[in-house]
């Protein structure tokens, strides 16, 4: 069977990703599960067209408590079989994602859009596994203050 691979254009970039093998994608499953809990089934469940401002209250509870460390570290693996063709004036080059440079390099001044892009490369991930089994999470909502 191969690996399944999507695309997703954002911001003039075409952003593709390509399903981690069975025992890569296993192993970041369960880091995924011990780190963000039942957040995982919201994050996995997120369109990647939505809006950054519209995320607000599940980003808020899936990463509230998330050391920057940790974050950077899932970031970079979650995205480390993602791509993007990035349009310069020298033509279309094609960036690798899962390291820091590279990172920098696509999304510093788009920080939405690297949470669309990570959303995307869940998705493509671990869909399938949230969409058959078990029913998913409700929605997480923010708590109620004041």
């Amino acid at each position: 069977m191969s690996l399944k691979t999507e695309s997703i254009t954002l911001d003039e970039v075409i952003f593709e990703t390509t399903q981690f093998p069975a025992m890569r994608s296993y192993a970041l499953l369960i880091r995924l599960t011990k780190v963000l809990g039942p957040a995982l089934s919201a994050l996995t469940g997120i369109d990647p067209g939505t809006r950054l401002e519209d995320l607000g209250p599940v980003l808020g509870l899936a990463l509230g408590d998330l050391a920057p460390a940790e974050a950077q570290s899932l970031l970079l693996e979650v995205l480390a079989s993602t791509t993007a063709q990035v349009v310069e004036a020298s033509g279309p080059r094609l960036v690798r994602l899962g390291t820091p440079v590279t990172i920098d390099t696509v999304f510093s001044g788009r920080l939405p859009i690297m949470f669309r892009v990570l959303a995307h490369a869940l998705k493509v991930n671990y869909s399938s596994f949230f969409e058959g089994g078990a029913p998913p999470a409700p929605p997480l909502q923010a708590p109620n203050v004041g």
